[in-house]
């Protein structure tokens, strides 16, 4: 049922990556890291918050609208996580509570809005140049896996 929209998402993103690699390859380049810790702690409280708030969300969200709200609570989620959106969506189908043809939309909902995180999360934790390289491939990734969706 996504099969298409799986393939054409890799190969764009393999295609993105090989571009970055090639010029990697090219330009031979001094790399030193800074001296600091592993990881921000500002950007992970930002994190850990915004995945608290969105699955409390996600979780009002299930209560209020039940199944109708699987889309909605699906999208919120991924906000937070795209896997456990995903997972939640699937197990849904899997149980019988929601025929599998309506699990995708909500699957791939709750995969475009964390790619909408990581873009976020690039422009916060990164600088301008990293976010440069790296939204335009997210773009990418994720308009492929809609349009093998359409193409499906």
């Amino acid at each position: 049922m996504i099969r298409f929209s799986l393939i054409a998402a890799c190969i764009a993103t393999i295609a993105y990556g090989a571009i970055f690699t090639f010029r990697a390859l090219k330009h031979q380049a001094e790399v030193s890291a800074p001296p600091g810790s592993a990881f921000d702690l500002r950007v992970a409280l930002i994190l850990a918050t915004t995945v608290t708030g969105v699955t409390f969300a996600s979780a009002a969200l299930n209560a209020w609208l039940g199944a109708r709200g699987v889309l909605v609570a699906t999208a919120t989620a991924g906000f937070g996580d795209g896997h456990s959106a995903a997972v939640s969506a699937a197990s849904l189908a899997a149980s019988g509570k929601l025929p599998a043809q309506q699990a995708i939309i909500p699957i791939f909902a709750g995969v475009t809005a964390n790619t909408v995180t990581k873009a976020i999360a690039a422009f916060i934790s990164g600088r301008t140049g990293f976010a440069a390289r790296v939204v335009p491939g997210l773009a990418l990734m994720i308009a492929a896996f809609w349009i093998g969706f359409l193409f499906e």
